[in-house]
């Protein structure tokens, strides 16, 4: 029997969860989110070979919602509230025409379904009592370093003061911490955004402090409330 080199005994062997090959990793890389060297889907490596690779789904339902990825035909839904400069006041996304929201989804639909430090993640929000999309997260995955993430959310505003936005923020926490075994979760929010606090708060999100005219936003410096949560913050709120 051979015997194991110092540099094999820091790695181990283990299926990727959707194309099923055996690929091999660095054993501190475990509890981290890593791309599969086969077909280039993300799953979070498990702490040893015992264990089953945790596939990252970029999808989630919560009692009235269902986060996914978008889609070719969410055009004229999409384009209710990325055409309203109303609507993006407090966002950093911009005002879409037609023409750019249909070569927008097709460049993303055609795109890998994975996270990726450099490029944000979409997840178009559809209301499962019917097919109709009312909002827009951009997820920002900042990499397996920090193992952290923050988003934009835009809802349309015809269903806004329903309880949504915070349905869907507990729907984004729940893939960043249980889907993709993410460490911590933080953002920045105008600090004018009064309803954009109140729902983060609602959402268990803790104010971390303020930032003095940090982002400009249609021609104007605001400043940038961070809100934050942690981990272990959600599995305690989740519990209870």
């Amino acid at each position: 029997m051979k015997a194991e080199t110092d540099s094999e005994k820091d790695f181990f062997d283990c299926e990727c969860p959707y194309c099923r090959k055996e690929v091999s990793f660095p054993k501190e890389w475990t509890g981290t989110i890593q791309a599969c060297l086969w077909c280039a889907q993300n799953f979070v490596i498990p702490y040893g070979p015992s264990e089953t690779p945790k596939a990252v789904s970029l999808e989630i339902r919560t009692e009235r919602l269902l986060l996914r990825r978008l889609k070719v035909t969410d055009t004229s839904d999409l384009l209710e509230f990325l055409s309203d400069k109303n609507s993006l006041m407090y966002s950093d996304m911009r005002t879409m025409t037609q023409e750019e929201v249909d070569g927008w989804l097709a460049a993303d639909t055609k795109s890998e379904p994975c996270l990726n430090p450099s490029l944000d993640t979409y997840f178009g929000i559809e209301l499962l009592a019917e097919p109709k999309l009312i909002a827009l997260v951009s997820f920002e995955y900042r990499g397996e370093r920090f193992k952290g993430a923050g988003f934009d959310l835009v809802v349309n505003k015809q269903f806004r003061r329903q309880g949504y936005g915070t349905e869907i923020v507990r729907g984004v926490l729940e893939f960043a911490f249980e889907r993709a075994n993410l460490h911590r979760v933080a953002m920045g929010c105008c600090s004018e955004d009064t309803a954009g606090l109140r729902m983060f708060a609602k959402a268990g999100l803790r104010r971390e402090g303020e930032l003095i005219e940090s982002r400009l936003l249609n021609g104007k410096w605001m400043n940038m409330t961070v809100v934050a949560m942690l981990q272990w913050e959600w599995n305690q709120s989740a519990s209870t």
